[in-house]
């Protein structure tokens, strides 16, 4: 009897390293997915955010903070980038596939507004998503940050339901202006839970905007 509790004994040793050692193992592949499917969908919605700066000048960008009403304003050149609950882009496209509209002289003709927001995600309470949608210049349109507040931001907010998911888990956004440089610089904070692993990813990008 006592030579088997020994053997029992050793035995629960031996399954207790076993399991501390391979329970890592077993885990990594799942993490290291989770690390590039969070970095994968930031990029490709930095890439995207990217490419609308580039169609915008230097009096079409704002950022807004809090939901519904929200508050925009023109980020300050040379500001640290400040936190944002919405950035909005004027555009010379009509829609995210639409041409690009230019005048004779070759400058850019503003058709509407790329806004992109943070949206709880519907089906997960703890998770924000950021939502898109390209909001045609109504009539009478204003570039100011009052107008693009209650006319553009919150009637797209609002209309949530029939926006599009540009990344899912982004947890934070930041928007700031450097003048000096014609650069916008914002950055994206993504966030992925699964199990026991939790990855966070921040991606900073400065991009030039049309003169």
């Amino acid at each position: 009897m006592a030579e088997l509790l020994t053997v029992m004994v050793i035995f629960g040793i031996i399954s207790a390293v076993v399991a501390a050692v391979v329970g890592p193992i077993l885990r990594a592949p799942g993490q290291e997915q989770l690390k590039v499917d969070t970095t994968q969908a930031v990029a490709k919605t930095v890439y995207r955010i990217q490419s609308d700066i580039r169609q915008t000048t230097a009096s079409g960008v704002y950022y807004c903070t809090n939901s519904v009403p929200t508050t925009c304003s023109a980020p300050s050149a040379g500001a640290t980038p400040a936190p944002a609950q919405t950035l909005v882009l004027t555009s010379p496209r009509n829609g995210p596939k639409g041409p690009l509209v230019l005048s004779s002289a070759g400058a850019a003709l503003q058709q509407g507004y790329n806004v992109y927001w943070l949206q709880q995600n519907p089906q997960h309470a703890t998770e924000t998503d950021l939502d898109f949608a390209f909001v045609p210049n109504p009539v009478g349109w204003q570039d100011t940050a009052s107008y693009i507040s209650l006319h553009i931001v919150d009637p797209a907010i609002t209309a949530s339901a029939s926006a599009q998911i540009a990344a899912t888990s982004v947890t934070a956004m930041n928007v700031g202006l450097n003048s000096s440089t014609n650069d916008v610089r914002f950055s994206l904070t993504a966030r992925s839970n699964a199990g026991q692993s939790t990855n966070e990813a921040t991606f900073v990008a400065d991009t030039t905007f049309r003169n």
